[in-house]
């Protein structure tokens, strides 16, 4: 579970992150982890649903999947085929993060 603080956070992060709605989805997200250094490092795994109008905790369609310069990537999380399918067909309201705020390591957000 996301503590009230990490829910704060990211409600106000899906207020500014770019809509991806009309685009194929996986294929955007594709190409921008892969243009992440050291894509592949998994620094800790983070499940949600996002609208635009809230945050959700849900079962796992996105991971983290790299945090660089305080930086978060998010990548579909292959764990979840079903839930990622429903996803590509455009069958959730989902808004894609592809740079978030900048860390508060006080805070050990992602720690």
């Amino acid at each position: 579970m996301l503590t009230q603080w990490e829910q704060h956070q990211l409600a106000n992060l899906a207020k500014d992150v770019c809509d991806y709605r009309n685009r194929n989805i996986a294929a955007e997200l594709e190409k921008v982890a892969y243009h992440v250094e050291d894509n592949g490092v998994l620094f800790k795994r983070l499940v949600m649903r996002v609208d635009s109008n809230h945050v959700e905790n849900t079962e796992s369609i996105l991971r983290v999947e790299k945090v660089t310069q305080g930086w978060v990537i998010l990548v579909p999380d292959p764990t979840s085929t079903q839930q990622w399918s429903n996803l590509e067909q455009g069958s959730l309201p989902l808004y894609q993060l592809f740079e978030a705020i900048k860390l508060d390591r006080n805070h050990q957000f992602w720690g």
